[in-house]
């Protein structure tokens, strides 16, 4: 799980660099961004734990 947020985190921050090398402000593109990835990837972990462990107790 760190290890996918802190691929995702870097992966990501080239988007940073990227719109700073187009005259974009860095911050305003990948915070975004990140913040976004890091959420889906907490919610797929949330939700698969729990079904696995409702199949489990079920």
């Amino acid at each position: 799980m760190v290890r996918a947020i802190i691929r995702a985190a870097d992966a990501l921050s080239a988007s940073g660099w990227l719109a700073n090398k187009a005259g974009y402000d860095p911050a305003a593109v990948s915070d975004p961004l990140v913040t976004t990835v890091k959420d889906v990837t907490a919610l797929v972990i949330y939700f698969g734990l729990t079904t696995a462990l409702l199949q489990h107790l079920l």
